[in-house]
């Protein structure tokens, strides 16, 4: 088989997988905007917006940050449920938070939310869309969040850390990948002082439900990957 063909037959593999993965996500936005989205919209509003939703995750130089992210939050939302102030907000505000990314953009978040503040102001209250776009911008990971919910979504985004370990090097790789005009020293200098960061923290997660989960787990994990670079030279 000629290269041409072997390069066209995975990239069809590749496309009917994602639209495999797509479908149950497809289904379970439909549902949460029937839910929560208010009663004025229509059908072709949700066509819309999950439109906008599906394009942006599955775009092609996305490697980490796409549907299996997506899913993986989708997935740890189900600890806090039951428990969050206003679930409804926290998962759109999920389903948007990474919306838009460019490698090495530092406001990706901020345009996610300035995407869903444009796209849903029509349907839901200035409040709901204010709430929706600080749990947004809480992804960014800057300080520690105080707010319920706020904790809340940034143990959900943080929780791939504490995922078994193969799974939490592939993620690494994934996300080196995204970026790859950076030098890998600029690249790993930067990782190295976010890990840190998050291990000087008394507790990664925020929640109760989080800590008993993940927080072991995750802690080791950051301090085996820490270890790896230093012995690859990175410090």
């Amino acid at each position: 088989m000629s290269n041409a063909k072997q390069t066209a037959g995975t990239e069809g593999t590749e496309s009917t997988d994602v639209m495999t993965r797509l479908r149950p996500l497809e289904t379970r936005f439909r549902g949460l905007w029937s839910r929560y989205v208010d009663a004025n919209a229509h059908s072709a509003d949700a066509d819309q917006a999950w439109e906008v939703l599906a394009k942006g995750y599955t775009e092609p130089h996305r490697r980490y940050h796409d549907v299996g992210h997506l899913e993986h939050c989708l997935n740890g939302l189900d600890l806090a449920a039951t428990v969050a102030h206003d679930p409804g907000t926290l998962e759109l505000a999920i389903w948007f938070h990474d919306l838009v990314y460019e490698p090495g953009a530092k406001d990706n978040e901020e345009r996610s939310a300035e995407v869903f503040s444009r796209l849903m102001e029509p349907f839901l209250t200035p409040e709901q869309i204010e709430r929706a776009r600080q749990l947004i911008l809480t992804t960014m990971h800057r300080v520690q969040p105080h707010g319920g919910d706020e904790r809340f979504i940034a143990d959900i985004d943080l929780s791939s850390f504490a995922k078994p370990w193969p799974q939490f090097l592939t993620d690494g790789d994934n996300l080196r990948a995204e970026e790859p005009d950076r030098s890998d020293e600029d690249f790993y200098a930067a990782k190295i002082r976010f890990y840190r960061s998050l291990l000087q923290r008394r507790r990664i997660f925020n929640t109760v439900p989080f800590q008993l989960r993940y927080e072991t787990h995750a802690r080791e994990n950051i301090e085996r990957y820490l270890a790896l670079l230093a012995e690859r030279g990175y410090r």
